[in-house]
């Protein structure tokens, strides 16, 4: 019998709260163990529910577990997330990795010194819906895509608007982009330029070019006042057929479970795409080209992070 992996959650919001924490006690083989976060009622407040404990010291919180998940802003992650992998723990990790191409490259060099297991947290990855999307598209063999993602997330009172790094000036785009992006790269491979431009206060269009010949754009909103939820979409076309994807209308606990099973060691084949940190490493260095391109008001070719990136499948 296999000894169940005890994982160790950071974070402490809602997020961590709904569907963190509750997919992590409810995956098979696998024990929430301990809840690590700076503010002590918040924290009781996440594990206690799990029969977890609350931590407040990170070393002592790392002492207890085999394997850490974040659920935190992505300066914080890439910090701790180090520390985590200095002490031989397997990373479940958000996106994006890290909020620059440099920060994601130290934390990906670290993870490979320590040789630890680790994943991004993408959910159209897990999804079976997104699967069966990127495998259609592949088939059609496209040259052109289009995505879309808007919301009201950031609208007063939606999901996320008191959240800090989601509202910095480019945090929507670091926050929604890879969304898209792990759809985009699955389908058409990497991406080598980037031209992106602001359309609003959290809205952002952004047109890529792929290694392959390809080309795709994508668009999003997170203040989308017309929206009740999330509407993410997807258009591939090749010569006269075009194949159309979403409104996708995830479970998050099922998909975030799928993630922890792909990260603890079962049949990757089961999930499809895994998302493992090169992949996660290659997103930010797209992000950060998209954003430079904001800056300079040109086309930005993307940095080729580190190492040898592949296009997952």
């Amino acid at each position: 019998m296999v000894e169940p992996a005890s994982f160790g959650l950071v974070g402490t919001g809602t997020w961590a709260a709904q569907v963190h924490a509750p997919a992590l006690a409810d995956c098979p083989n696998v024990r929430l163990v301990g809840v690590y976060g700076r503010d002590p009622g918040r924290t009781a407040a996440v594990a206690e529910p799990h029969g977890a404990q609350a931590f407040d010291d990170f070393d002592r919180f790392l002492d207890g577990v085999d394997a850490v998940a974040f659920a935190v802003a992505p300066q914080v992650q890439s910090a701790l997330a180090r520390r985590a992998a200095e002490a031989g723990k397997m990373l479940l990790l958000e996106k994006p990795l890290a909020t620059s191409l440099a920060e994601g490259c130290e934390l990906v060099a670290t993870i490979d010194r320590a040789d630890v297991a680790a994943r991004v947290f993408l959910p159209g990855l897990h999804s079976a819906e997104v699967r069966q999307l990127i495998a259609s598209a592949r088939a059609l063999q496209p040259q052109t895509a289009t995505a879309s993602f808007n919301s009201r997330a950031l609208v007063p009172g939606g999901r996320f608007a008191d959240s800090p790094w989601r509202s910095e000036p480019f945090g929507p785009l670091l926050d929604v982009a890879p969304h898209m992006l792990a759809v985009l790269v699955s389908v058409l491979g990497p991406v080598v330029c980037a031209a992106a431009t602001r359309t609003g206060k959290a809205a952002f269009q952004c047109s890529l070019d792929h290694a392959g010949g390809g080309r795709s754009s994508f668009s999003l909103d997170l203040l989308d006042e017309t929206r009740t939820g999330p509407c993410e979409l997807y258009s591939f076309g090749a010569a006269d057929h075009v194949l159309e994807g979403g409104p996708f209308q995830h479970d998050w606990l099922a998909c975030y479970r799928e993630a922890v099973r792909s990260l603890t060691g079962g049949d990757a084949s089961a999930y499809g795409q895994v998302a493992d940190v090169r992949f996660g490493q290659e997103l930010v260095a797209i992000v950060d080209a998209a954003c430079a391109s904001i800056a300079t008001g040109g086309s930005v070719k993307r940095t080729a992070p580190a190492g040898k990136v592949r296009r997952l499948g």
